[in-house]
Parts: structure tokens; sequence; C-alpha cells
């Protein structure tokens, strides 16, 4: 004899968070992550709470696209082919240094699987200035993009 049982679980939407994001409505940010679906997944949840999102799939193509656009935050997968996050976060801190005060720097949160005591270490060595693990709570993650984005314009 076979039962059949069916089971139903509601996940919290990221809509859930409005009051985290009040202060940051329609803020720019770019994702960066060399999976398609992780950069899917992102930009869902993050368009959902009312950001503007733009996708990069590497290390060169958010470069290039940070050389034609203003970002409130960056959201930067750690492991990727070619230019790593590590590697690509340095780069856009060498950027920032040679054209305007560190406080106007993008906040850059690592989002990514890596998420062992010395890859925290390793994002925060590398410029980053937050770190948020896969699969990513989007509650969690609205709370840290509010925080670095109100600090950043405080410091405007």
């Amino acid at each position: 004899m076979r039962t059949k049982v069916q089971l139903q679980i509601t996940l919290p939407r990221p809509a859930d968070n409005r009051a985290a994001l009040d202060a940051i409505p329609g803020a720019s940010v770019l994702v960066v992550d060399d999976c398609s679906t992780s950069l899917a997944v992102a930009e869902r949840q993050l368009e959902e709470l009312g950001l503007s999102v733009r996708t990069a799939d590497s290390g060169p193509a958010a470069l290039a696209a940070m050389d034609g656009e203003r970002f409130d935050a960056i959201l930067m997968d750690l492991r990727m082919p070619g230019m790593d996050g590590f590697a690509t976060a340095l780069l856009i801190r060498e950027k920032e240094a040679s054209r305007k005060p560190a406080a106007q720097a993008v906040p850059i949160i690592a989002l990514t699987s890596a998420a062992s005591g010395r890859d925290i270490a390793a994002s925060l060595a590398a410029g980053m200035n937050d770190h948020v693990a896969k699969p990513f709570d989007p509650l969690r993650l609205a709370g840290k993009l509010a925080k670095w984005i109100t600090a950043k314009r405080a410091a405007a």
C-alpha cells in the first residue's frame, strides 16, 4: 500500500523586507557570476526587492560594465574562470583609487558558495566590504545591501 504525502513549504519572499530597502529604492546593483543560473536567481530576487539589476558573467565583463555605468553596489562571485572575484575586486579598487576618494568606493559584497573563514578573510583582503553565502537568504542579502548602500550615500 502506498500513501502519497504532499508537503507545501512557504519561504519568505524578498518583498517582505521593505523596511530595510526603503532607504535605497531603485538602487543599481551589478551581479557578477559565471553561472547563468546564479545570475538569473539573483537578478529575479533583487528585482523583486525593487532594485535595478545589471549582470556580468566574468570579471572582465564587470570591469567593462563599470566603465559605462555607476552602481550603488556589486555582488561578486569569488570562484570564476579566468579573472576570479578576488582579482576583479582588486582591480575595481585600484581604478577607484585613481579616480575618486575612497569614501566614494562602490560596496562590493561577495555572493558565493565559498564560505569558509579563509574565503571570507580573503574577500575582505581583496577590498570587498562583506560576504553572503549561497544559497542566499534574500532577506539577509537585502539587509546587507541596505547597510552598505546607505553608508556609501551618507559618505558622499
